[in-house]
């Protein structure tokens, strides 16, 4: 039995608000004696992508630019007639930061050049509400992640416990987003397909496990969300190439169990790569990543070679011989097709991601992201019996397509 889940989801925002990254540039601008200062043009700008977008100052003097887009350095620049300008440059944003700027504008009677102060990461504050474990780019370099599926990664937070649950929830009561879009499974839990993961970890720039956020922009969630966001292109081309492989020949002679390596025959490739860059400097951007696993199971039924497999299955051989024997005579199962032992699964599964940034004025910024994921696996399905005859098994087979505009 063969079953296909297709879904489909077209979300759109004139604004790059839309991809929830949570990412806050604010501050107040004073002038002498504290004074505050409104109607200052105030201007954010990317510099590895040329993001830019500029407000103005309150009357109270603040401003602030919420969820830009992930990544740096960033440089914020302030004017108004009658002071010298103020630079601030190095400024680097992650899912959920906070940054706080007090922006000092001199009157330009004093002769001062730009004020160039120069930033790193340390001096960024960050400031959210409720528990939150960031996993970065470096981590999701360095760390190793059987599947690679970013979502296991998320067991290194302290609040993840067993089946993707989250501060003693259920499973299900996971929120799953992706650059802000529902990416949640609401029948089962998890994320959206059925594969061993839908959106490659080669795609991803970053993602935070939060627990009790008590934000009215957080909702679906009972014990807490894991939020990613995905990686975009810059200015600069880059790329890279991937490969993993396991193999039965790495393991130990025998398991546990005493079992030798041709009861065990395991073999997992997983290949792909990603590559970005400009189309337009400054304007127009693109990221795509691929990625491909196919392995080669071993799938164990009612294996009955010791009398120790037997006390395991609490079956004997001679009763499952009887028992197939009727198969065969009284319900019409084919004689001669094998039904127990050793089988050989071949899953396979595909990820296509791709996206285009647009910088179309300082206020519009257009983002369009697809990414397409495809899982088969024969055999994988069984019901609720201890003993399941390949004839009763079934197999799967997932297509997922989102869409992000």
């Amino acid at each position: 039995m063969s079953r296909c889940v297709l879904a489909f989801w077209l979300l759109a925002a004139l604004r790059a608000g839309a991809q929830g990254t949570d990412a806050v540039i604010e501050g107040q601008v004073l002038g002498r004696n504290a004074a505050v200062i409104s109607d200052v043009i105030v201007t954010v700008r990317n510099e590895s992508t040329g993001f830019s977008t500029s407000t103005r100052s309150a009357a109270s003097g603040r401003f602030a630019f919420a969820q830009l887009p992930l990544g740096g350095p960033y440089r914020l620049t302030a004017r108004h007639v009658g002071f010298a300008p103020f630079e601030r440059s190095g400024l680097r944003l992650t899912l959920g930061s906070r940054v706080d700027i007090n922006v000092t504008l001199a009157p330009v009677a004093t002769t001062l050049a730009t004020v160039v102060i120069r930033d790193d990461d340390d001096a960024m504050t960050r400031q959210r509400v409720g528990g939150s474990t960031r996993m970065g780019a470096r981590t999701l370099q360095r760390v190793p992640a059987l599947g690679r599926n970013f979502t296991d990664l998320a067991s290194l937070a302290p609040t993840v416990g067993a089946d993707f649950s989250i501060g003693g929830s259920r499973a299900t009561s996971t929120d799953v987003r992706i650059d802000g879009l529902q990416a949640r499974n609401m029948l089962r839990g998890g994320e959206l397909g059925r594969g061993p993961y839908t959106l490659s970890m080669e795609a991803i720039r970053e993602f935070e496990v939060v627990t009790n956020v008590y934000d009215v922009t957080q909702g679906r969630q009972g014990g807490g969300s894991i939020n990613a966001v995905t990686k975009s292109g810059g200015n600069e081309r880059s790329a890279s190439v991937f490969a993993y492989h396991r193999d039965d020949a790495l393991s130990a002679p025998t398991d546990f169990q005493g079992r030798g390596r041709e009861l065990r025959r395991l073999g997992l490739w997983q290949v792909g790569g990603s590559a970005g860059g400009p189309v337009v400097p400054d304007k127009l951007h693109y990221f795509v990543a691929l990625d491909r696993q196919q392995s080669s199971v071993p799938l164990a039924i009612a294996d009955l070679r010791t009398p120790q497999d037997e006390l395991s299955a609490q079956v004997s051989r001679d009763s499952l011989l009887r028992f197939l024997d009727i198969l065969q005579r009284q319900y019409g199962v084919p004689p001669g097709r094998q039904e127990v032992g050793v089988f050989n699964r071949r899953p396979v599964a595909n990820t296509v991601f791709g996206r285009l940034d647009w910088q179309l004025s300082e206020r519009h910024h257009f983002t369009l992201r697809n990414n397409f994921s495809s899982s088969t696996s024969p055999n994988d399905g069984v019901g609720d019996q201890v003993l399941a005859l390949i004839e009763s098994r079934s197999s799967s087979h997932s297509v997922d397509n989102q869409t992000l505009l």
